[in-house]
């Protein structure tokens, strides 16, 4: 509701989640709307669409979650006799996962407290993960300067993961500066080494994991592996091939639907017409995409085909020329299989460089534009025709719509997580697939805090594994073109 008044700044539904981080960053931080770095659009727009969203609340007579602890801390600061009653009420305050605190919680916990200040926190530091909702890990590590006589213990002991993968782990988290030193131990034997791969192509690593988990396989249940992305859209290529493959999967966090894409309408839009029904909707979304100053008026009835146009009285020769050639590649693809008709589209056509030159959002929105079309390809490279690649599309998204329901902890399925996502979860098995720079660290981590966040959040992706840990890259290239993770070189 609130986004719908800002169409002519651009802003739209795509960016929901990060205006939503966004406000609710400003709440825990006790900040302003001027005080955030945006990048997905003006400071102007932005305090605007905060101040709407805070008038929309009022007048439904409603509070979000950030607003509970925001006006619990107003309401303690501005009465203090409220505040002196509910200090009574909580003589001893116990937290747990401290280090994900904000500083408008630990506010209202500061003054909870008094004057006796029986706290009791338990968190690590170096899995302050949720920065991008407010956490600040230096709220735990400079507690003892607001608690001087707190006194600390230290649990150095590690009941999950082998020593191999503890050592690892505490070796390359150690390259963070802002944290607590400590030695962890693992009570475990040695285990496997943890193995590093790298790939040419990401066919070839698709391929290495799918034959990694069928042999592992051979000694374990699937629901004892893990395969932990950075983002849920880096699963969507992999899902794909563990459809085809059979192989039960499930997620964790429910996953955009990438075949919603509009990229992926317009090319089905393309195939539809050359090999199906030839319907209005249809032929309206492909005319021009891209440019071909095709006007619908040359369409006289429901029934008008790119042939019939053709014959409309007074046509202008270069419409003459774009629907003759039009009708040419249309024909043309026939002949070609379901991945070569899409990629023709997409290259020799010229709708990928259309779609990528008309996109708003910046790089983040062409790269899942381009990943909508290459899974939609990647789907196609099984397809017997037009037909079987609807099949394919409908197993699909039956799949995925199966994993992302699953609610069965105990299901035999290998489970597709984030990283953030799996966060005090454990797997025997553990696959972190495309280790590549921009995926990790993120490519929005540019400040030195960022990339120790980032840091921390590998290090708890590692230690999600109880036995082995593959972690896989792709080599500079054709096929990618960033480089592999610098973390990777901070592993030993």
């Amino acid at each position: 509701m609130v986004l719908s008044s800002f169409e002519k700044e651009q802003i739209d539904g795509d960016y929901t989640e990060e205006i939503l981080s966004s406000i609710s960053k400003i709440k825990n931080d006790g900040s302003l709307p001027s005080d955030l770095d945006i990048s997905f659009t003006s400071r102007e727009t932005f305090t605007k669409i905060y101040n709407e969203y805070g008038s929309m609340l009022k007048e439904y007579k409603k509070l979000d979650f950030d607003d509970m602890v925001l006006h619990c801390y107003q309401l303690f600061k501005a009465k203090p006799d409220i505040l002196k009653k509910w200090q009574v009420v909580y003589k001893y305050i116990l937290i747990d996962e401290f280090q994900d605190i904000n500083p408008m919680q630990y506010e209202v916990i500061k003054m909870l407290a008094q004057p006796e200040n029986n706290l009791f926190i338990v968190g690590d530091d170096d899995q302050s993960i949720y920065g991008f909702r407010g956490s600040e890990p230096g709220i735990m590590l400079s507690f003892d300067k607001d608690y001087p006589d707190v006194k600390k213990v230290l649990l150095n002991k590690n009941y999950r993961s082998s020593k191999r993968i503890v050592d690892a782990a505490s070796y390359f988290i150690g390259h963070n500066q802002k944290r607590f030193k400590k030695n962890l131990e693992s009570v475990n034997e040695v285990g496997s080494e943890i193995q590093v791969l790298e790939f040419n192509t990401k066919d070839e690593e698709y391929e290495y994991i799918l034959n990694l988990i069928k042999t592992l396989k051979r000694k374990c249940l699937y629901k004892d592996i893990a395969l932990i992305f950075r983002t849920n859209n880096l699963a969507r290529n992999l899902t794909t091939i563990f459809s085809i493959n059979e192989i039960p999967f499930k997620f964790k966090e429910k996953p955009r639907n990438i075949l919603e894409h509009y990229a992926v309408k317009d090319i089905l839009a393309y195939l539809e017409y050359a090999y199906g029904e030839k319907t209005r909707t249809g032929l309206f979304k492909i005319i021009n995409k891209p440019v071909r100053y095709i006007k619908r008026e040359y369409f006289e009835n429901k029934d008008s085909t790119l042939e019939d146009a053709l014959k409309v009285p007074g046509l202008p020769d270069y419409a003459k020329r774009n629907i003759k050639k039009l009708v040419y590649d249309l024909n043309f693809i026939k002949d070609y299989s379901m991945f070569a008709a899409i990629n023709f589209i997409r290259k020799k056509i010229g709708y990928e460089e259309y779609a990528v030159k008309n996109i708003t959002g910046g790089q983040e929105k062409v790269n899942e534009l381009i990943e909508a079309m290459d899974l939609l390809a990647e789907i196609s490279k099984k397809a017997h025709g037009y037909r079987g690649l609807l099949e394919l599309l409908d197993k699909y998204q039956e799949d995925m719509d199966k994993a992302a329901a699953s609610t069965d902890e105990d299901a035999d399925a290998v489970t597709f997580i984030t990283m953030h996502g799996s966060k005090g979860l454990e797997y025997k098995h553990v696959i972190l697939p495309e280790v590549n720079e921009g995926n990790v660290p993120s490519k929005k981590a540019t400040t030195y805090e960022a990339i120790e966040e980032e840091r921390r959040v590998f290090y708890v992706a590692m230690t999600r594994a109880k036995e082995n840990l593959f972690i896989t890259y792709l080599k500079k290239g054709n096929d990618n073109r960033f480089p592999k993770s610098r973390f990777l070189s901070e592993l030993s």
